[in-house]
């Protein structure tokens, strides 16, 4: 009966090690990489939002809206997200900066547009924005609010 149950053990085991070893190519291929920045057939744009400031807002006690913005060479909103009103004085260092990262939609291989929108509270609107040039696969937008 030990003979059996061993038997069983060492072929279960062999099975896990046998397809825990096999090579998922439809994996591997859709997630090929890309070397030197060059935007390969199948890589995924992914676009990281930084935001922190260098200055001392401690002060500043209005509010803020940041909204972070994906659009198209004919200015389409491909994807937007508002981040909560927060404090100008609440805006992170550098040290604690929001990173937010998202893959662009339908992998739209094409000239985009992306970056940061604010509003502050009875005083206005501004931006700040980048382009996204086409055959690059990542693109970071550091916003050090001034």
């Amino acid at each position: 009966m030990k003979k059996i149950i061993l038997f069983g053990v060492m072929l279960s085991m062999s099975s896990l090690l046998w397809f825990s070893c096999t090579k998922n190519s439809e994996f591997s291929d859709k997630y090929a990489s890309a070397s030197a920045g060059v935007l390969t057939a199948n890589k995924e744009r992914i676009v990281k939002f930084l935001l922190s400031t260098d200055k001392s807002f401690s002060e500043k006690d209005g509010l803020i809206t940041f909204t972070l913005v994906i659009r198209d060479s004919k200015q389409k909103v491909l994807w937007d997200s508002v981040l909560s009103p927060m404090r100008i004085k609440d805006i992170p260092a550098k040290v604690n900066q929001l990173e937010i990262v998202k893959s662009v939609p339908n992998n739209n291989r094409s000239l985009l547009q992306v970056g940061f929108l604010y509003a502050i509270e009875n005083v206005g609107y501004s931006w700040h924005l980048d382009a996204f040039n086409e055959g690059e696969y990542e693109k970071v937008i550091d916003f050090n609010f001034h």
